[in-house]
């Protein structure tokens, strides 16, 4: 039996510190994100990917970009900056807010 309970904790041990593997933006994600964004390029997107992974993970886990509608990630994204900001005390800019914010929904179309 604890044989049982010890391997149980570990496979959840195992699966909660599990990272999520985000995908790369690629010229087809450009191409869907220009509907919406129209001076959208790959580098701001992967820009948006690197800032998400390195700022965002600060405070709490990274989220799928799948996880929130478009309308939560415009919420969710701004005061989350202001808090990061503060943690980290460098100013993440306009630019690299709306990076991280067309990265984020962007790939949640995927």
């Amino acid at each position: 039996m604890k044989k049982r309970t010890l391997l149980q904790a570990s496979v959840i041990f195992v699966f909660a510190c599990t990272t999520l593997k985000l995908a790369e933006p690629t010229e087809a994600d450009v191409e869907k994100g220009k509907s919406t964004f129209p001076n959208l390029t790959l580098e701001d997107l992967k820009e948006g990917k690197k800032l998400y992974e390195s700022n965002c993970n600060l405070c709490h886990k990274l989220y799928n970009p799948k996880t929130f509608t478009e309308t939560d990630w415009k919420k969710i994204v701004p005061p989350m900056v202001k808090k990061v900001s503060k943690k980290t005390q460098q100013t993440l800019t306009e630019k690299e807010e709306q990076q991280i914010l067309h990265y984020l929904l962007v790939a949640r179309q995927k």
